[in-house]
């Protein structure tokens, strides 16, 4: 499989069962970059964390793989993916935002996952809300150490 079809699979997978994706398409030493966290790395950790976000949401009102806005780049062993994240949180909640993903895929597994969106609008939304208290801000890193 190319770079893109492992990634568009992978997504695809996302939306039908996302842990039997991760476990087929994740690398074993995966990192994830998410805008104001430490690095995640590992198959588990990076699972537990996209299962999280699986199990707060409905289905999406639009697809990630070919709906609107959506543009797909590959260049190499690198994937770049913007699309529209469009749903719904179980209590009711609209969420929509614009994403930006870059991939890294070696050997028909993801290696690197960076997501980049507009973190202003994302902050709003309760299910991104996590309390600071007693966390340290590391400007280095630009993320709280909890």
């Amino acid at each position: 499989m190319t770079p893109l079809e492992v990634v568009k699979a992978w997504q695809k997978g996302q939306r039908e069962d996302g842990r039997a994706a991760n476990l087929k398409y994740l690398a074993d030493d995966v990192q994830l970059l998410l805008p104001g966290m430490n690095p995640i790395v590992g198959k588990e950790a990076v699972s537990k964390k996209f299962a999280a976000v699986e199990d707060a949401f409905k289905p999406l009102f639009h697809s990630t793989i070919d709906g609107p806005f959506t543009v797909w780049i590959a260049e190499g062993d690198r994937v770049a993916h913007r699309f529209r994240w469009n749903g719904e949180t179980h209590d009711g909640q609209l969420v929509d935002l614009f994403v930006f993903n870059l991939y890294v895929v070696r050997d028909d597994k993801i290696l690197h996952f960076e997501e980049h969106m507009d973190t202003l609008t994302r902050s709003t939304y309760n299910y991104a809300k996590k309390s600071t208290d007693g966390a340290a801000y590391d400007p280095n890193t630009r993320a709280f150490n909890y």
